[in-house]
């Protein structure tokens, strides 16, 4: 299965323009191996830890969930405006060592059984994530011509799937090896905590040996009006309202991407009467195809105008949402097939979104993904508290229906929004010549 995923993505790689990424872009994205290892690990087993080790469950649960994404949220403005200031290449390694850090912090916690410093440990990964993620999606947007962008982030998508499979294969598998064996020894447990600690720092220093910030994809192009000239005030207040209003769209769209999810494998459990396992079998394919089809479907995104794309993918998301309450539900095999289609969907959503945003101003990259994150990760944080209160009080279909409405309304309103900013957009979408330059400045 991997040597087919590698095969994959070099067939990707190679098939590409040459000028599309610079050199060393391929060592950059590969550089994620090292750092996804304890992602999905780390948050299918602080349930499991929380519950076991901590006894708690409820408020407290919901706490240590809450934190990562606070830390994400408050930290993203001062990691983009760092980066926009800073060596990104120093950022990026400050953030994996904070990481790495973080994991440490939580296996201490957990040996010690301190409630607060698992909550302390959980809310520094969050509070670093942005230290990392910022910078690097600011980079990547450097290495990659515009035309390429959405491909570009497609095969970060995939590097960064392919560390997450690994880590959690391995670290799963061993920490149910050694609960087994071992069933109070936390200490051995949760081992693989401190070793993708370890992984992450060491991902951090292979990236700043393998990345060279200097090295850029330099467009021919012109430089277009963002920043709007202080002799313009009107111009000046088109783009700031223009910016607000994408700003507030995203906010709606992470809402919208939180409102159901978490509630997707509760749902089939009830409605359907299927055991965990089986859940788990049918959430699993759409998790692997969608890593493996990030490149490709960043590759099509890259050719479609961004308000048509956010046509399409709104429309068919809606749809597969639909499908996947009325006709995956009866079905653990349709019900497999449409996750599939629908987190494809979300990807092809995704990528579209932050093609985009590396657009709007090449020297304020590092500001404009810091301050997306910040509302995305706010609305990640709102959306479940919405589905929750919706399947509390209405019924376990009403975060479906109300993410199928939601999502149907920000049609008008990306469509809106893009059209109203999209002039001003200092890459625009238009195939132009290009070079690889070395850029001493940067």
């Amino acid at each position: 299965m991997l040597k087919l995923l590698f095969l994959s993505e070099n067939s990707m790689e190679h098939g590409s323009n040459k000028d599309a990424f610079t050199s060393d872009f391929p060592a950059m994205v590969r550089s994620l191996l090292w750092i996804g290892l304890a992602f999905f690990y780390l948050e299918f087993m602080i349930p499991v830890l929380s519950r076991i080790v901590f006894k708690i469950e409820g408020l407290d649960l919901g706490v240590i969930f809450s934190m990562q994404t606070i830390g994400f949220m408050v930290s993203s403005p001062l990691a983009g405006y760092i980066t926009d200031h800073w060596s990104k290449k120093k950022v990026v390694l400050m953030g994996a060592l904070g990481r790495g850090i973080a994991y440490f912090i939580i296996y201490v916690a957990i040996i010690i059984q301190s409630y607060i410093l698992l909550a302390i440990g959980t809310f520094t990964i969050g509070l670093m994530v942005s230290f990392f993620w910022v910078p690097f999606n600011s980079l990547l947007s450097q290495k990659s011509n515009k035309n390429f962008r959405a491909h570009a982030f497609g095969r970060r998508d995939f590097w960064l799937g392919i560390s997450i499979m690994i880590g959690s294969m391995v670290g799963l598998t061993y920490s149910g090896l050694i609960s087994s064996t071992f069933p109070e020894s936390s200490l051995l447990i949760f081992v693989p905590l401190p070793i993708y600690g370890i992984c992450n720092i060491i991902g951090g220093f292979v990236f700043q040996k393998k990345v060279q910030e200097s090295l850029i994809v330099q467009s021919q192009t012109p430089r277009n009006n963002f920043p709007p000239s202080k002799d313009s005030p009107k111009s000046s207040i088109s783009v700031l309202f223009g910016i607000c209003c994408l700003f507030f769209v995203l906010l709606l769209t992470a809402i919208n991407g939180s409102l159901s999810k978490p509630f997707i494998i509760p749902y089939l459990l009830e409605v359907s009467g299927v055991d965990i396992s089986r859940a788990s079998i049918a959430w699993i394919p759409a998790g692997i195809l969608n890593l493996i089809l990030a490149p490709r479907l960043g590759q099509l995104i890259d050719k479609i105008k961004p308000n048509i794309a956010i046509l399409i993918t709104s429309f068919l998301g809606a749809f597969a949402t639909w499908a996947l309450i009325y006709w995956g539900s009866t079905n653990i095999l349709t019900f497999a097939l449409i996750l599939i289609v629908d987190m494809a969907i979300a990807t092809a959503s995704n990528l579209t979104v932050q093609n985009y945003l590396s657009r709007i101003s090449k020297s304020r990259r590092g500001k404009i993904f810091g301050v997306s994150s910040f509302f995305s990760n706010l609305g990640g944080v709102i959306g479940p508290l919405l589905g929750g209160l919706a399947w509390d009080n209405l019924g376990k279909s009403f975060p479906f229906i109300f993410s199928i409405i939601v999502e149907l309304s920000l049609i008008p309103l990306y469509w809106f929004t893009v059209l109203w900013t999209q002039s001003y957009l200092e890459e625009q979408y238009s195939m132009d010549s290009k070079n690889v330059t070395r850029n001493t400045e940067a």
